[in-house]
């Protein structure tokens, strides 16, 4: 069966479950507006998603799913959002039905990072002439919008809270969902979240924590990065469609994922789609997925999978190189590093 769950994701958070999916086929839960996707009315429910990017490793999960389809008139014209709870009734045609009026065709895609170990970086975008919505489902009690967040109260001692980057104007229809009619033991409170004025573009940030721990977010304007603030430290996270170049005061960002972390002296670069990245007076260069950490202690760590590659690795901070490799240029404000890096960790030990 097809039970509109394409891209969809099930989450269990930090130990507990927080983002389930149902999966059912009964009672209300049989349709796009029981899962976390980004739902679009009148879909046809024969079709199938497939995954076109993935990198996987210990700092971060990045996936990116795309789904074609094609809305029909199962009414005759175009259809909008239904109540699950207003009373079922006959339709003029149903999914299988050949004779069906069709409409546009569409195409959806959807990039989520996990940066891990805590949170969700989502990017949904639904091209073609239709409306749609972002439904989150989560296992809560209660469930408030804000001026750009929603916080759901978890059910087992964990908290979520969705930042909404963009649309930046929105509208949100919250609730509670049962896998079946009355099931209150086993329900989630939901959001719905349209675009004021319609736009089918959604940039979203999944944070659990515990109730009370302070969390903070901020856009930083460039139209791909967010700014998170954790119990892990100060993050910036860029989720990009294509390749972008965000440039700030004191960090910068060429590509289409990557996320940096500063905690205390400690500087974290994770390059994963992209070619640049900078903070913290730490830059690295090259195809990623490459990683770089420089504590405080004067080490420099590099980290990279797949194939060999090219690496430049660049420090603020003035510094004499006690490095015997090839091709080390060092500057009076600081230094530059380029080696060609295999697979595997690797340290860099400055004085």
């Amino acid at each position: 069966h097809y039970e509109g769950d394409e891209l969809a994701f099930h989450w269990h958070a930090r130990g507990v479950p927080l983002c389930s999916d149902y999966g059912v086929y009964q009672g209300p839960s049989g349709g796009q507006d029981a899962h976390n996707v980004v739902e679009v009315p009148a879909l046809d429910g024969i079709r199938r998603g497939f995954l076109t990017e993935q990198e996987l490793d210990e700092y971060a999960d990045y996936l990116v799913g795309e789904l074609p389809g094609l809305i029909r008139f199962f009414e005759d014209t175009p259809e909008g959002f239904r109540d699950p709870d207003a009373p079922r009734y006959s339709q003029k045609y149903n999914y299988l039905d050949h004779e069906t009026p069709l409409g546009p065709k569409v195409w959806m895609r959807r990039a989520l990072l996990f940066v891990k170990p805590h949170y969700l970086v989502l990017l949904d975008d639904v091209d073609g002439v239709t409306p749609s919505r972002f439904n989150i489902h989560c296992v809560a009690d209660k469930v408030r919008a804000k001026r750009d967040r929603v916080e759901f109260a978890g059910r087992f001692g964990m908290d979520l809270t969705v930042f909404v980057a963009a649309p930046v104007r929105f509208s949100a229809l919250t609730g509670r969902h049962d896998p079946k009619r009355g099931d209150v033991d086993h329900s989630q409170r939901f959001v719905r979240i349209s675009g004021d004025g319609g736009g089918n573009h959604y940039h979203t940030v999944l944070y659990p924590h515990r109730p009370g721990e302070d969390v903070g977010f901020r856009s930083l304007g460039d139209g791909a990065g967010v700014e998170v603030s954790g119990p892990c430290g100060r993050d910036r996270v860029w989720l990009a469609r294509d390749r972008v170049e965000c440039r700030g005061r004191d960090h910068a960002f060429v590509g289409q994922a990557a996320f940096t972390r500063e905690t205390g002296k400690r500087v974290e670069l994770h390059l994963i789609r992209g070619d640049h990245l900078s903070a913290g007076g730490l830059t690295i260069e090259g195809d990623g997925p490459a990683h770089a950490c420089r504590t405080g202690s004067g080490e420099i760590g590099v980290r990279t999978a797949g194939a060999a590659r090219r690496i430049v690795l660049r420090d603020a901070a003035p510094r004499v190189v006690r490095s015997a490799s090839a091709g080390v240029a060092v500057g009076g404000q600081g230094h530059e590093l380029r080696f060609d890096v295999p697979s595997g960790r690797h340290k860099v030990v400055l004085g």
